[in-house]
């Protein structure tokens, strides 16, 4: 699977959950490495669970108070945490 049709990662204990084309494809991974393996430019972690692939990014929503969460293409709100929205910030 290319890299580019990747719309998030997850992390799932173990493993993680590798979102692209509308599938869920599972990997004995951390989310660390994942990161690691992945064109910061393109890919950003943006919660201590969640990596988005920046061209995906549709909008950033007010959750609560103090959260934020990022609305996807194909509508997947992914939540952002503080820091995460500093680091989306900065790669825009």
């Amino acid at each position: 699977m290319p890299v580019e049709s990747i719309d998030y990662i997850e992390a799932q204990d173990d493993y993680i959950a590798i979102c692209a084309n509308g599938k869920i494809y599972l990997k004995k991974q951390s989310l660390a490495e994942a990161e690691a393996q992945l064109d910061s430019h393109l890919f950003v972690r943006v919660h201590r669970s969640y990596l988005i692939n920046l061209t995906r990014l549709e909008s950033i929503e007010k959750k609560g108070r103090d959260g934020h969460a990022a609305r996807l293409r194909g509508g997947k709100l992914v939540p952002v945490s503080r820091s995460g929205y500093e680091r989306i910030a900065e790669a825009m």
